[in-house]
């Protein structure tokens, strides 16, 4: 076999590998669906849910990244607008809310 038809023979192999690899990886994908809670200040209603596909090892924190940036894109909301609690537990026991600043601050960092 010439030298050109086993580099394209290694290179169509690698390619395989690597098409292998992606699907292997896309069908380890988690499928969650976020919905915006303050449908009101989405243009129209099929945007206040999104979509996502993480990967099943993504923890809560990358999950709201991802979530926020999604709607981040689609909504245009004034800090005066929001208000984000931390909470103590699934109960909603409220520990305290963020500023305005802080907010900007939370922002600005998942822009970047």
């Amino acid at each position: 076999m010439s030298e050109h038809l086993r580099e394209r023979l290694k290179r169509f192999k690698e390619q395989e590998e690597e098409r292998l690899k992606e699907k292997v990886y896309k069908e380890t994908l988690v499928s969650i669906s976020v919905a915006l809670n303050g449908a009101h200040l989405v243009p129209n209603v099929e945007g206040a849910v999104q979509s996502l596909k993480l990967p099943y090892t993504a923890t809560l924190s990358e999950l709201y990244d991802a979530a926020f940036l999604a709607f981040l894109s689609d909504v245009t909301i004034e800090f005066s607008e929001i208000r984000l609690l931390q909470c103590k537990d699934y109960n909603y026991s409220i520990v305290r809310s963020f500023s305005e600043k802080e907010m900007q601050l939370v922002i600005f960092h998942l822009k970047q």
